[in-house]
């Protein structure tokens, strides 16, 4: 993965809008932290990630009605995971959106600035990457053959996930879209980078050689453009309650306004 520098909020605008539409992005508040999804964090261990997953889903499952009112019910486990994460539980999944001003707002969102210290924007050709994987998997499997190429693999991922990836490990990632998304989700331009082992972590996993030739980019962005930044944003008309499109958000509008002007 190359890392970029920032030295201006003009150079930030240079690179974020020179990315064509395959790409895909992740803001960070601290440009130290790696990509971990909830699961690794919370559980440490990778032997035990799968059976922790388990129970999580089936506690979820088992109590949805009663706490669900009228929403519609899951119908894949991908669906249900993507549910999952975003109620809170610790999931394999890791937020990404299809937008760098998305990607951008998040980094900044619950960011403290620190003289000296950077927050981290990835950006990763999710194309590249889905197809590196599928290749990878029909060379071990070729009754994966049917969902092969990334085209076809986004139409089908939900089922794909059902009949063979969740079911034989893999050392891939993919990014994936699950049919029933969640009003917040739609919003963010959101989807969701998976491991496709619970042995190896996401970091671990992009290392490989099979992504050497992956487009990937963690740009640093110095404190110091945190203001330009929430600038920025509010020009483009992005914030907590475009995001969040409820008072949680509006609140959230709020309370970022005048953490910035009391800066």
């Amino acid at each position: 993965m190359k890392h970029v520098t920032i030295n201006s909020i003009d150079e930030l605008l240079k690179i974020v809008n020179s990315y064509p539409n395959n790409f895909a992005f992740r803001g960070q508040a601290n440009f130290n932290w790696g990509l971990q999804s909830t699961l690794e964090r919370m559980v440490p261990q990778h032997d035990k990630r799968k059976g922790f997953e388990e129970y999580s889903l089936e506690q979820f499952r088992s109590k949805f009605k009663i706490y669900s009112r009228d929403m519609e019910v899951p119908e894949k486990k991908l669906s249900w995971l993507s549910l999952m994460q975003h109620h809170g539980v610790p999931t394999r999944l890791l937020d990404f959106t299809t937008s760098p001003y998305i990607a951008l707002y998040f980094a900044i969102e619950s960011l403290i600035p620190i003289p000296g210290e950077s927050l981290a924007l990835y950006a990763i050709d999710y194309t590249e990457l889905v197809e590196r994987s599928c290749e990878y998997v029909v060379a071990r499997d070729l009754s994966f053959e049917t969902y092969s190429g990334s085209k076809n693999f986004y139409k089908k991922c939900e089922e794909a996930f059902e009949k063979i990836l969740d079911n034989r490990s893999h050392d891939v990632l993919w990014f994936v879209d699950p049919v029933q998304l969640n009003n917040r989700l739609e919003q963010q331009a959101g989807t969701f980078l998976i491991s496709g082992s619970f042995d190896k972590s996401i970091e671990e996993l992009l290392n490989l050689e099979i992504y050497s030739e992956v487009h990937m980019d963690k740009i640093c962005i110095s404190h110091e453009f945190y203001k330009n930044i929430y600038a920025l944003l509010r020009k483009v008309n992005i914030g907590p309650k475009n995001i969040y499109g409820d008072l949680h958000g509006l609140a959230m509008d709020i309370q970022l306004g005048m953490k910035v002007y009391n800066l």
